[in-house]
């Protein structure tokens, strides 16, 4: 067999090993940590007068605007890293492994 077969191959084992141990790991893990929060009924004082509060704040629309903000400046973080990255790498291949006094 080709090294090619042999590097897939390990792969595959490696990655099926570290999902068995991530499994058995999960097992471990409570279903939910915010599970004893929303069956202690604290908020059913509230559910009367929800639909007013609703009215002046809409939870729902605020959430949902939420949601978007954070994933698009999760996505610009990550676009920066990955900026800086690819940066670092065409500035250090440029140089051929010499440094520069002057940077």
């Amino acid at each position: 067999m080709s090294k090619g077969i042999y590097l897939l191959i390990s792969q595959l084992v490696i990655n099926g090993l570290i999902l068995v141990v991530l499994a058995f790991a999960c097992n471990f893990l409570p279903d939910s940590p915010f599970k004893s929060v929303l069956n202690a009924n604290v908020f059913d004082a509230l559910r009367p007068y929800m639909k007013y509060i609703n009215w002046f704040l809409p939870v729902k629309e605020m959430v949902c605007i939420l949601e978007v903000w954070v994933v698009c400046i999760a996505q610009y973080f990550f676009w920066e890293l990955c900026q800086k990255i690819l940066n670092s790498v065409s500035s250090n291949s440029s140089t051929s492994g010499l440094t520069s006094v002057g940077k």
